[in-house]
């Protein structure tokens, strides 16, 4: 069910393992996303698309995002900040983009 109707809603995962998208399980260097299995609590009616995001290109934003900052962060919130930064290169009109960093263990 929607509760925004202009907002858009993006899941991540690495393209080096694009389950939810329909492709295979995979080894990717992206920790906090991608586990391999679609989860069963997923409900894929609020999922407007998937983007995939490569190891390479996770790890570059990592790299930057250490020489400009003291505060460390995780892989996998780097991954969706990848997803968020390429969202632009998409074109379209004045946009807002925010990423959500969910706690993996609060689904437990």
């Amino acid at each position: 069910m929607r509760m925004c109707a202009i907002a858009q809603v993006i899941g991540v995962e690495p393209s080096e393992s694009p389950v939810l998208s329909g492709g295979k399980p995979g080894a990717h260097k992206i920790q906090g996303i991608g586990a391999g299995f679609v989860p069963g609590i997923l409900d894929r009616s609020v999922i407007d698309e998937i983007m995939t995001v490569s190891s390479f290109d996770s790890r570059s934003l990592t790299v930057q995002s250490q020489e400009n900052s003291t505060r460390p962060v995780c892989p996998g919130c780097i991954a969706r900040a990848a997803a968020v930064r390429a969202l632009p290169q998409r074109g379209g009109d004045d946009r807002c983009a925010c990423s959500w960093h969910g706690d993996a263990d609060a689904a437990r």
